[in-house]
């Protein structure tokens, strides 16, 4: 069941979200800034912020040296929308969500300190089903999944225009690394 705005008021999960400078959350019905808030929020974020190194390097990076500034970025990259699911759900999950930047076009921290912009997440349903194939060459791709290597070469080729690759091995350490961020 998904949890509403409503829910996360009385206290079903965490929400956390930008207005205006200052980033809030709210828990229980209350709405403190980040740093004001209670220390298992600070915590599950910190958790969340610092599981990867390379997150925490962009975090450093972006806010500097000190630990809630670096947090508080995370917050503004990860979770930085008001919307109707909970970013830290009672069960345990953590639901980051796409936030627009006006950085996006020139950050390099781009899908690692926030989710990947939306061009480079959108491939089709059929350009999907060739990842787990991409080790095989595009005959053996072909054969598996029932199609000609022309189509194989084409869906490859919009494949790495959109993960913006050139070749297949750069797709699978991509989706292999997306992979370990997000566990």
């Amino acid at each position: 069941m998904k949890t509403t705005l409503q829910g996360i008021l009385s206290g079903n999960g965490i929400e956390i979200f930008v207005y205006g400078y200052n980033t809030k959350v709210i828990q229980n019905g209350l709405i403190p800034d980040l740093p004001q808030a209670d220390q298992s929020i600070i915590s599950r974020l910190r958790d969340f912020a610092f599981a990867c190194p390379k997150r925490k390097a962009a975090y450093k990076a972006m806010a500097g040296n000190n630990e809630m500034d670096q947090l508080v970025q995370c917050a503004r990259c990860m979770f930085g929308n008001l919307d109707n699911t909970p970013d830290f759900a009672l069960d345990g999950s953590v639901n980051p969500e796409y936030v627009e930047c006006g950085k996006r076009h020139y950050c390099k921290y781009v899908g690692v300190g926030c989710l990947p912009t939306k061009q480079d997440v959108q491939l089709s349903k059929r350009e999907q089903t060739l990842i787990p194939f991409m080790h095989l060459s595009n005959k053996e791709i072909g054969e598996k999944l029932f199609i000609s290597v022309h189509t194989v070469k084409s869906h490859i080729r919009s494949i790495n225009k959109k993960l913006k690759t050139t070749r297949k091995g750069q797709v699978i350490l991509m989706v292999t690394e997306k992979a370990k961020q997000w566990k």
